[in-house]
């Protein structure tokens, strides 16, 4: 007979509105964050894409890449045709 596997951890599921307050506070507290610094903050309950899709979709807030491993900070969005 199979050994029962230890259950999996599944993240929680955090408020939209928390998970903002939480960026709002890391940005507050350094002008630059990546998503594993938000991940950490919210000590592993959304997963990564999640985390990824909320600073994308976050109000004002700039990715300094396009790679992988990237920084965000606060800033105004601006299309490449406004240089």
């Amino acid at each position: 007979m199979l050994k029962e596997l230890p259950a999996m951890r599944k993240p929680a599921t955090l408020s939209k509105e928390t998970r903002y307050r939480v960026v709002r506070r890391l940005l507050k507290e350094r002008p630059v964050i990546s998503v594993s610094d938000y991940l950490a903050a919210l000590d592993g309950s959304v997963t990564r894409q999640q985390a990824h899709r909320d600073l994308v979709s976050f109000p004002r807030i700039v990715a300094m890449s396009d790679r992988r491993g990237r920084k965000y900070r606060l800033g105004r969005h601006h299309s490449p045709s406004q240089n």
